[in-house]
């Protein structure tokens, strides 16, 4: 199975992502750490290092789904490319895809998640913006990939979530 959160930043996507690790046993490939790394080996942020961690993520992802393992994908998502990327995988390696989009229906609440994070990456931390509120409004009701189950709260809640609690 190949399990990808999908959303804006500040949306609860990592916290979901872990807790689904934790209680499943699997490993969690994270697309922002990623691309610190690159950032962090000197090479200057843009649109590039950006593209490289989703590929590096691709092709780990790729590695560990041959090795039986199912990884938990934790990015952004927000373009077609980069879901019909993890739909391709999935049915390269002939997986099952679920898909998780996060999102928070509370203006000041993502602001104040996105205001209060740090995680020590070497790459900025994403603002808050009016258009961050725009993009958010504009992808409710959309159905961007198959499977997705939708998360709309300020804080994760992990009942809905319980297909991913059982077994591998």
């Amino acid at each position: 199975m190949l399990i990808v959160l999908s959303g804006l930043p500040g949306t609860g996507k990592s916290a979901i992502a872990t807790r689904i690790a934790e209680v499943r046993g699997l490993p969690v490939l994270s697309v922002d750490p990623i691309e610190s790394a690159i950032v962090r080996a000197g090479i200057a942020q843009s649109f590039e290092t950006g593209l490289a961690a989703y590929v590096v993520a691709e092709a780990l992802a790729e590695s560990m789904l041959m090795t039986g393992l199912s990884p938990v994908i934790d990015a952004v998502n927000s373009v077609d490319e980069a879901r019909d990327m993890w739909r391709g995988l999935a049915a390269k390696r002939g997986v099952t895809l679920r898909i998780i989009e996060c999102s928070i229906a509370d203006d000041d609440a993502h602001r104040a998640r996105l205001h209060a994070r740090e995680r020590g990456l070497a790459i900025p931390e994403p603002a808050w913006t009016r258009s961050c509120a725009g993009v958010r409004h504009g992808c409710r009701g959309r159905s961007p990939t198959s499977r997705s189950t939708g998360s709309q709260t300020s804080r994760p809640t992990w009942p809905p979530f319980s297909p991913f609690w059982k077994g591998r």
